[in-house]
């Protein structure tokens, strides 16, 4: 009944998130530069941009401040040279059903996974993500892994040496809407994995090039992850308030 539905409705869907969407880039204050790193119209006065590693546990070794924003909305930043790694390459299908398909190169290989974030007076007050399209950012962040905005998403990933994992990775989830409200009904995914990690830092995509209408939102139904060489020039950079700060 929930497949048959979705043809019928796909209009009226899109229609309402894209009321959707405008409301939220209200309430969470939503900020956009593109590749020249010039917030305009920024209200958020001067910021550290805080690199945040997602695999790691020790809380003295997850945040490290790379940059700032100005008062002017410029902003910049440089990575360190280093930092330390936790986890193998391998869990990056740890969610696979068929984690054991995996074709892995170097598994002794360690890596981080970097996001980055916006801390003013010792405290998180909102995320700086690298989109394209603007919407994506929907994708980023806690219990939004599994939307599916389409478009592209950017992560950092530090290795401390080369490495490869390809997986056509079969994933099976709850079908949750917008307000975290569960169904019944599981939902099939499929994720193609082709990823070639180098010494140092990389620069990892996520597109999701499928989703379905799941109440109020979209959750991906297939996406492809990546390494790439650098960010698209018509990149979006999105800083978006932490509204848990409110």
């Amino acid at each position: 009944m929930f497949v048959a539905n979705i043809q019928t409705s796909q209009a009226q869907f899109f229609k309402k998130l894209k009321q959707k969407l405008s409301k939220k880039e209200k309430k969470e204050k939503l900020y956009v530069s593109d590749s020249a790193q010039v917030f305009q119209n920024w209200e958020q006065g001067s910021s550290d941009i805080i690199a945040f590693v997602l695999t790691e546990f020790d809380a003295s070794k997850r945040t490290h401040i790379v940059g700032s924003i100005h008062e002017s909305g410029s902003f910049i930043y440089k990575l360190p040279d280093s930092i330390g790694t936790s986890v193998p390459v391998s869990a990056f299908a740890e969610k696979c059903t068929n984690a054991q398909n995996a074709t892995i190169k170097n598994p002794e290989v360690k890596m981080a996974l970097v996001k980055l974030f916006v801390g003013r007076n010792k405290s998180f007050v909102g995320s700086l993500d690298a989109v394209n399209p603007v919407e994506a950012v929907y994708n980023l962040g806690q219990n939004k892994e599994n939307n599916g905005e389409k478009g592209d998403t950017y992560l950092l990933v530090y290795a401390d040496g080369e490495a490869s994992i390809q997986i056509k990775c079969n994933k099976k989830f709850t079908m949750r809407n917008a307000k975290g409200q569960a169904y019944k009904d599981m939902l099939d995914a499929e994720s193609a994995i082709d990823i070639q990690l180098k010494q140092g830092w990389n620069l990892l995509r996520t597109e999701v090039t499928e989703s379905i209408p799941v109440g109020e939102g979209l959750h991906f139904t297939k996406n492809e992850i990546t390494i790439v060489d650098a960010l698209p020039e018509d990149i979006k950079w999105v800083y978006q308030t932490n509204t848990n700060q409110n």
